[in-house]
C-alpha cells in the first residue's frame, strides 16, 4: 500500500495539514471519525464509546483521549484498574518471569482507561528498542516499560536522560563495557542515529566524543540487573560534541542533542509514523511545521506534538484513513476492545503466542532499530498468522463465552445483516469495504464469522 496524494491533498499542503480540525458539513464529527481517533490513539473503542463521542462532540472526545477516562472499556473504574495492575506487579516481583511481564502489559493494553499512554509506550519500546534476548532480566525490562509509561509525553530530553541511565539499555548497547581507557562506541552511535538525531546530523568525531561522555556505568548486580554510575570510572576530560566543548557526561549529551534543530524533526517523524501514516516517509516540508511547533527551550515538547497531530485537519481528513498498517498489538488489542471481549476474557497467554507469530513478541524487538513497522508487518507468514488470530479470536478456543458476538449484536440492536456489517466495519475497519466483497459479507449472518472475515481481509490490516 502506498500513499498517492493528488493535487489539493493535505499531504502536499503543510500549512493547511496542521491547522486545527473543525467539524463542518464537509467533514462532520461523527462515529466514523471518533472510531478513527480511537483506532490510532487508543487501539479501538466500544460501540457505546463511539455513540457517546459522536453525540457529545469533538472537544470532549479529544480531551478524554488525551487525558484518559474515569473507567476502562470494560466498565472497571480507573482506581480499580490501577489496584489490579499493582497486585499483578507485586505478584511478578515475588516470582519474576518474562512471560508474566508480557501478560501484565497485555492486561494493561486491553483494560486501561488511558489507552493513548499504552500506544505511546509501544512507540517508545520500538524507538528505544532493547531486547530481553540479551538483557536477560525480567525486572529490568519491566522497569524500562514502566519508565516509558511514566514519561510517555514528557519532553524528549527526559526520555533521553532516562534511557542513557537505564540498565536494560546500557547492557543492550554495551554501555556497561564502555570504559575511559577504551571507549565502546555502540551506545553513542545508536543514540545519535536512532534515538536522538538521525543519520547525517552528526559525524564520527561526535560518536567518539559522545562515547567518552557516556563512560562510568558499571553493573552492580546480575539478577535482577542493576547498574550504577561510578564517578572514578568516568572520563572527566573535556570533549567536543556537536560543536560544544566541556567536561560532559550523559546528562550533558541529552542536553546538547536536544538543542540541535534535527532533534525535533526526528521526534516529529516518530509521532507522524505512530499516528498519521507509516507506509511511506513524510516529506521534509510536511514535517517541518510540526517539528517547529515542538521546539521549546532547547528541548522537544512531545505532548505538544501529540496534541497538534490529534487535533489536526490532516489527522481527521478522509485521506488519512487507511494510511497505517496495524501492528499485531494494534490489531489484536483493538479487536478485543472494540468487540468488548472482557468477561470472560480471551486467554492472554494464547494471545501472546498469536502476537509473536504475527511478528511482534513484546520485549523482543528484532534489532536496535526496533520493529520496521508499516509494510514490514506483512509477509507470507505473518499474513497467515493474522488469519489464524482472527479464527482463534472469533472461535471457541479463545476463551470467550459461546455466542459472544451474537450477544454483542443483540445488546446494541444490530438486527439486520446490514446493521451488523455497518457496525462491525465502523468498529474494526478504516473505511467500509467496497464492491463485490461487501456484497458477499452482507450475506454473512453469523456475527462471529463476520468478525473473523473482517479481521482477515486486506482492509482489516490497515487503520
Amino acid at each position: 500500500m502506498k500513499l498517492n496524494p493528488r493535487e489539493g491533498s493535505l499531504f502536499l499542503d503543510p500549512r493547511r495539514a496542521w491547522e486545527p480540525y473543525e467539524p463542518s458539513p464537509e467533514a462532520p464529527w461523527d462515529a466514523a471519525r471518533a472510531a478513527h481517533l480511537h483506532r490510532r490513539a487508543g487501539f479501538g473503542a466500544t460501540w457505546s464509546q463511539l455513540q457517546r463521542d459522536a453525540a457529545e462532540g469533538f472537544e470532549p472526545s479529544i480531551r478524554r483521549v488525551l487525558d484518559g477516562e474515569a473507567q476502562g472499556p470494560d466498565g472497571q473504574s480507573a482506581s480499580t484498574y490501577a489496584e489490579t495492575v499493582e497486585a499483578m506487579r507485586q505478584s511478578f516481583l515475588r516470582r519474576p518471569a518474562m512471560n508474566r511481564v508480557a501478560l501484565l502489559w497485555i492486561y494493561r493494553m486491553i483494560h486501561t482507561p488511558h489507552p493513548l499512554a499504552e500506544v505511546m509506550t509501544l512507540a517508545w519500546h520500538s524507538h528505544y528498542a532493547a531486547s530481553q534476548a540479551k538483557v536477560n532480566s525480567p525486572e529490568a525490562m519491566l522497569d524500562q516499560n514502566e519508565m516509558f509509561r511514566r514519561h510517555w509525553r514528557a519532553p524528549i530530553r527526559t526520555l533521553h536522560k532516562a534511557e542513557l541511565a537505564d540498565p536494560a539499555m546500557l547492557l543492550w548497547l554495551d554501555g556497561l563495557d564502555n570504559v575511559k581507557a577504551a571507549p565502546n562506541e555502540n551506545l553513542a552511535r545508536e543514540f545519535l542515529e536512532l534515538f536522538a538525531l538521525g543519520v547525517g546530523n552528526y559525524d564520527e568525531r561526535d560518536v567518539k566524543e559522545t562515547a567518552r561522555a557516556l563512560t562510568g556505568w558499571r553493573r552492580t548486580d546480575y539478577q535482577p540487573l542493576r547498574a550504577a554510575f561510578v564517578a572514578g570510572d568516568h572520563d572527566g576530560e573535556a570533549k567536543t560534541i556537536l560543536g560544544q566543548t566541556g567536561e560532559w557526561d550523559q546528562d550533558d549529551v541529552a542536553r546538547i542533542v536536544c538543542s540541535r534543530p534535527a532533534a525535533a524533526g526526528h521526534v516529529a517523524r516518530r509521532l507522524y509514523r505512530t499516528f498519521v501514516a507509516d507506509v511511506e516517509e513524510p516529506s521534509p516540508a510536511l514535517i517541518a511545521p510540526l517539528a517547529d511547533a515542538m521546539r521549546v527551550d532547547g528541548d522537544v515538547d512531545v505532548a505538544r506534538g501529540i496534541d497538534l497531530i490529534l487535533r489536526s485537519r490532516l489527522f481527521h481528513s478522509d485521506e488519512c484513513r487507511g494510511t497505517c498498517i496495524k501492528s499485531p498489538a494494534m490489531l489484536a488489542v483493538g479487536a478485543i476492545r472494540a468487540c468488548e471481549a472482557f468477561r470472560p476474557p480471551v486467554d492472554p497467554a494464547e494471545l501472546e503466542i498469536h502476537l509473536t507469530h504475527m511478528g511482534q513478541q513484546l520485549f523482543y524487538p528484532p534489532s536496535v532499530a526496533g520493529w520496521r513497522g508499516g509494510l514490514g508487518w506483512l509477509n507470507g507468514s505473518t499474513v497467515l498468522a493474522r488469519a489464524n488470530f482472527a479464527a482463534w479470536f472469533a472461535g471457541p478456543s479463545s476463551g470467550l463465552a459461546p455466542g459472544h458476538f451474537q450477544g454483542l449484536a443483540d445488546r446494541h440492536g444490530w438486527k439486520s445483516a446490514d446493521d451488523r456489517l455497518a457496525a462491525f466495519e465502523t468498529l474494526l475497519l478504516a473505511a467500509p469495504i467496497e464492491s463485490d466483497a461487501r456484497e458477499s459479507l452482507r450475506k454473512t449472518t453469523e456475527p462471529a464469522r463476520l468478525v473473523q472475515t473482517l479481521l482477515s481481509v486486506p482492509d482489516g490490516q490497515i487503520g
